[in-house]
């Protein structure tokens, strides 16, 4: 699975988590809702409609997508580019050989989340003085899928434009994809069809956590499974693609 030398840079999550929630240093102020609220606000912007409320990825939270992708985004590109000899030479398999640098960055995402995660809980639990309840592992369990999902396919999407064109592409595609994400989820309401039914707004993966808000057991099982699916088949895709390319024709630009 990697060294601990691959491993520490996720340790940025933690003066990450602490810079977005430095605001449970103050003094506590105005508290109202329970604790997953806090809980979730601190990664998302809570809003509310025509009788439902959504999370919206907050700017401090699409920095920490982002600062994932700079730290870790293009560990597989550079792996391509040290050992494209290599694995033309001597990997027999190479999809399987992409597969586990796959698996290596998506145990760093993991990690990352992890980190961040329980950072943002324990300043909560101090900000707000309040107990947790039964729901509480449901929004953690939701938003560590969120953060680990969502930042594996950023950096999946930066590594695969880093190796098929280069890192400028990379970087600049995988923050697009991004916001192109954030968008559909600001303005699923005024376009037309999907506005008129709410279920479409769980096509994108950044609305997964929404699902907090849901209390079909059956339609969160459903879409938890898509949101699993659609990331193994991007995998897949790009274990399939990246084996098939001339590793040695990879330069690296970095």
């Amino acid at each position: 699975m990697g060294t601990w030398n691959e491993y520490k840079k996720c340790l940025a999550a933690l003066p990450l988590a602490l810079l977005m929630n430095l605001y449970c240093f103050r003094p506590e102020q105005g508290l109202d809702g329970d604790f997953n609220r806090f809980l979730l606000g601190s990664i998302f912007d809570i809003r509310s409609g025509d009788g439902y409320r959504l999370l919206v990825l907050s700017f401090m939270s699409m920095g920490f997508l982002l600062v994932f992708a700079l730290l870790c985004g293009m560990d597989i590109y550079r792996e391509m580019y040290s050992s494209g000899i290599y694995a033309v030479i001597r990997v027999k398999n190479r999809i399987r050989w992409v597969a586990s640098l796959i698996l290596k960055l998506a145990g760093k995402a993991l990690l990352f989340s992890c980190l961040y995660m329980a950072v943002t809980y324990v300043l909560q639990r101090h900000y707000t003085q309040m107990e947790p309840d039964e729901r509480t592992i449901y929004a953690v369990f939701l938003s560590v899928f969120f953060l680990t999902s969502t930042t594996l396919l950023i950096a999946l999407v930066i590594n695969y434009l880093s190796i098929r064109k280069n890192t400028v592409t990379g970087c600049f595609g995988g923050t697009v994809v991004l916001l192109l994400m954030i968008l559909y989820t600001l303005s699923f309401d005024s376009i037309p069809v999907i506005g008129e039914h709410r279920l479409l707004l769980y096509l994108d993966p950044l609305c997964m956590t929404n699902l907090f808000y849901e209390g079909n057991v059956r339609m969160t099982a459903g879409f938890l499974l898509y949101y699993v699916l659609l990331l193994v088949l991007f995998t897949a895709v790009f274990s399939i693609q990246t084996a098939m390319m001339d590793l040695m024709g990879v330069n690296e630009d970095i």
